[in-house]
């Protein structure tokens, strides 16, 4: 757990989020007769359940930014679509670590209402899309996911090689709550106290903790943590070599990984011995704790991150848990809210970020803990596909996957455009520039542009004649250097501007050549002299 928090302090803007992510899901002293250290613990192990819950994402839009005329329609509209976004998990199944399913929805605003059904067991996880055609499948085993990323696999997961891993993650986490858990400092302003709620249905005795810090006091509790770390060397060197030891002890692991065990004693006189090791890392983890002093130090100066607020009660976090007898968390709410406090010093200079602030509220409640729980069989349908084939294909392929009429094609369509081509180049480009001729004549590789469109290009070097065959269109175009004359679909045309070869590539007019292809054309200003050429079309 430590190593992921460290290293997710190294970012910098992001740095007092992860600590209201760590604030709602850390430890602390007992109070009030809940000791959260061993929940959060107990929360770690836990391996079967059933849940539901949601996580809600709102953007708070500036609308004066919006009218000003720096953002055009299509980024407006993907800002308001995705100003209002929640994922509803309404049925959520854990039977083991392997075997999980998931009934839910993605909602965007009122606009999109996606259903989704997820199955996974060890070897294979089944995606069922509101709006697809077809189920889509991806192989888990560790031969198909490395298949996927081009890599080999050599090692051999036997059952008994997997409980034996199992047993391994939680002995980690004991080891490393041990340490990293148990320094958690209380959040401040932490409150307990008995309530009576429901869960799925049923009213259930349990142990509410509240708290809410501002962006102050969340730095405050992240620099407390990190000090807190410091000081218990001996918490640090336990679990150091407590880690090590267990590594040692663990052939499995590495047999499974293909590798040779880091941690394996050796007969060599020089090799380092388990305490060794242990020390060394053990130096190396205090350095870099330390470091990450020295940084929030170094970020508590920083003027952008002072004046966007993130350090005061412009950044909010808000947790609600409620624990039961047996220290499971049964229910659980959490809200972070930002508010860009900089707004006015923007109409002074005259820009405009687009949002004024944003909310997350993720909530979920859980029973059955620990219970016998079956979850929905992870099998795939005859016509199921393979989402590895996805990769491989064109984004206007991949719509063929969707009905036309369903909200997911909609929005895979209309709001992101996968059927959208674009040719984009720039006047001041090295390779392959657009060129204006004389006659403010605009003048484009036919290469380049046939390419992007995902055409074929051919020139035979005897009669210099270079051919594109748009094959979403079923439309052919020739041209041949020094003449005007194009031939389009069979119909002989006169261009405005000779097919010219320049470096090796075959010009011809742009606007013609986008007629041709049933595309748009623009230039773009960007600044001073330079502007973008924009070729575009929709399937």
């Amino acid at each position: 757990m430590n190593n992921r928090i460290f290293r997710s302090m190294r970012t910098r803007l992001g740095l007092l989020l992860l600590a209201s992510v760590l604030l709602i899901a850390a430890g602390c002293q007992a109070i009030g007769g809940l000791d959260f250290n061993k929940a959060l613990i107990q929360s770690l192990k836990v391996t079967s359940s059933e849940s539901k819950g949601s996580v809600q994402f709102n953007l708070q839009l500036n609308e004066a930014a919006l009218d000003s005329g720096d953002y055009n329609e299509d980024e407006i509209g993907l800002l308001r679509l995705f100003s209002n976004i929640t994922l509803k998990f309404d049925e959520m199944k854990q039977q083991d670590r392997n075997h999980v399913s998931i009934k839910g929805k993605l909602i965007l605003g009122d606009k999109y209402n996606i259903g989704f059904i997820v199955k996974q067991d060890k070897e294979t996880l089944v995606m069922e899309l509101e709006g697809a055609k077809a189920p889509f499948v991806l192989d888990l085993t560790s031969e198909g996911l490395l298949e996927v990323t081009g890599q080999t696999f050599d090692g051999e997961l036997t059952p008994e090689t997997e409980q034996s891993l199992t047993e391994l993650g939680f002995k980690l986490t004991d080891l490393i709550g041990g340490y990293a858990i148990n320094n958690l400092p209380n959040p401040k302003g932490l409150k307990v106290a008995p309530v009576t709620e429901s869960i799925n249905g049923q009213q259930v005795s349990l142990l509410h903790a509240s708290f809410e810090m501002n962006g102050e006091e969340m730095l405050a509790w992240v620099e407390g943590y990190l000090e807190a770390l410091l000081k218990d060397e001996a918490g640090l060197k336990a679990m150091i070599k407590g880690f090590v030891q267990l590594m040692s002890d663990e052939p499995e692991l590495w047999g499974v990984l293909g590798v040779e065990n880091p941690f394996a004693s050796s007969d060599s006189l020089d090799a380092p011995t388990a305490d060794e090791i242990a020390d060394e890392m053990a130096q190396e983890m205090v350095a870099f704790m330390k470091d990450m002093q020295e940084e929030l130090k170094q970020d508590k100066q920083n003027e952008y991150l002072a004046s966007s607020g993130v350090f005061t009660d412009a950044l909010k976090l808000k947790a609600s848990f409620y624990v039961d007898s047996k220290l499971d968390i049964r229910k659980s709410q959490a809200e972070v809210s930002y508010t860009d406090p900089t707004l006015a010093e923007q109409e002074e200079e005259g820009y405009y970020q687009p949002f004024t602030g944003f909310t997350v509220k993720v909530e979920n409640e859980q029973w059955n803990v620990g219970g016998a729980v079956t979850a929905d069989k992870a099998v795939a349908a005859e016509n199921a596909v393979d989402a590895e084939e996805l990769t491989w294909l064109e984004n206007y392929e991949i719509l063929g996957y969707f009905d036309e009429n369903s909200d997911l094609y909609s929005l895979l369509k209309n709001e992101l455009h996968m059927a959208r081509q674009t040719y984009s180049a720039y006047s001041d480009d090295y390779y392959n520039p657009p060129i204006i001729v004389p006659g403010y004549i605009t003048i484009v590789s036919l290469r380049d542009v046939g390419e992007a469109f995902g055409a074929e290009i051919s020139y035979d070097a005897a009669s210099k004649t270079a051919t594109l065959y748009d094959a979403l269109t079923d439309t052919t175009i020739k041209v041949k250097v020094g003449s005007d004359k194009a031939v389009v679909n069979g119909v002989t045309e006169i261009w405005p501007f000779p097919a010219t070869k320049i470096n090796g590539s075959v010009y011809v007019p742009a606007r013609k050549l986008a007629e041709a292809l049933g595309a748009d054309i623009s230039w773009e200003p960007l600044y001073e002299d330079i502007k973008e050429l924009v070729i575009e079309r929709e399937l």
